[in-house]
């Protein structure tokens, strides 16, 4: 070996000895240097991640992540996943993470799992009362005519007929699909005490009549409130089997509705992405380790039914879609989601 080139391998042997003691700007100089010596070993390097030992172990992981349900792809075709923002966060970390030797493109993973949940309750009201058909014949007649009971009185009537409460009612002889003397009469209570407007056309009350009268007259906890409409808060309620009194316009304000909102099915289903790098302290000796070293939720389907009690002898109960309460009726249609307000928390004492 030529003189020169041994003195200087022997001083790059002491160099690398006392690499510890040396400020970091003299390390990447002499790594600087180095490297015009090694194009062969970085290539050998390289190629080393592509012998079957590494092939088995990417195989053997792929295997893996399908058999979770996972979906996976190298790092170098992430951006089709992913948005601009998400892919620059991930492949900064990847390449900052990524084993010095290895191209972060192809020794980085990004895998992919959908998530999420579904909760679901039916119908707890077995009622399916109506503002007529007997139900409204205890209340003063107009011009001859007994008025419509009305939706609010409804609503509350047959929110008090779940909870039997208060208990000097005789709540066995209300029937739950049509109307004994003693249930129009219960009807005619209510609708008095919510200070029902009564007409021909449409008796209405307001929300907050209903909670008033709920608390003050029938004895009902003071938790009782009205409040805008929250999907969450109705779900709480509903799992504590409390029923939720709602209210919605049409969407020109003008006609209002008041109903029993008396069964759920939440969903939330979800994507999360992982970035899985292969850190130098991961594979000493070359042994082969991924690491979750960042991750991305993206939600994709969320969406909450309640089982609506609309207070019309059952006719078109059932789960309606919570941002979107559209119905077609015989004598029109129909939309309740503007001005939406509930009565939550309607607790006996």
């Amino acid at each position: 070996m030529p003189d020169g080139l041994s003195d200087w391998l022997g001083d790059m042997k002491n160099v690398i000895e006392e690499r510890d003691k040396m400020p970091i700007d003299s390390t990447f100089q002499y790594r600087a240097m180095w490297e015009e010596y090694i194009p062969a070993m970085k290539d050998k390097v390289y190629t080393r991640s592509n012998i079957a030992e590494f092939e088995n172990y990417i195989a053997d992981c792929c295997r893996e992540w399908k058999k979770e349900g996972y979906g996976y792809i190298p790092f170098a075709g992430a951006r089709d996943y992913l948005p601009e923002s998400i892919y620059e966060q991930f492949r900064a970390v990847a390449e900052g993470m990524t084993y010095i030797e290895y191209d972060y493109n192809q020794h980085a993973y990004l895998r992919w799992k959908q998530k999420g949940y579904e909760e679901k309750m039916g119908n707890i009201l077995s009622t399916t009362w109506t503002q007529e058909s007997g139900f409204n014949v205890a209340l003063p007649q107009i011009s001859g005519q007994y008025p419509p009971a009305g939706c609010a009185t409804i609503a509350m009537a047959q929110v008090m007929k779940y909870n039997e409460y208060p208990t000097f009612f005789n709540w066995n002889s209300m029937p739950n699909s049509y109307a004994s003397s003693v249930t129009a009469a219960f009807i005619r209570d209510v609708a008095d005490a919510i200070n029902a407007d009564y007409a021909l056309d449409g008796t209405s009350a307001s929300l907050s009549d209903v909670r008033n009268a709920l608390v003050s007259k029938y004895g009902y906890s003071t938790t009782a409130q009205v409040v805008n409409h929250s999907a969450a808060r109705t779900i709480g309620n509903l799992r504590k089997k409390q029923p939720v009194i709602m209210q919605g316009f049409t969407d020109d304000g003008k006609v209002g509705h008041a109903w029993v909102a008396c069964g759920y099915h939440d969903i939330d289903h979800y994507t999360e992405y992982e970035l899985l790098t292969m850190p130098e302290e991961f594979h000493p000796g070359g042994t082969f380790v991924f690491l979750i070293s960042d991750s991305y939720t993206t939600d994709f389907d969320i969406r909450t039914y309640f089982y609506m009690n609309w207070g019309w002898g059952g006719s078109y109960n059932g789960m309606y879609l919570d941002t979107n309460l559209y119905l077609e009726r015989s004598d029109g249609s129909f939309s309740w989601n503007r001005n939406r307000k509930d009565i939550v928390d309607i607790v006996p004492k």
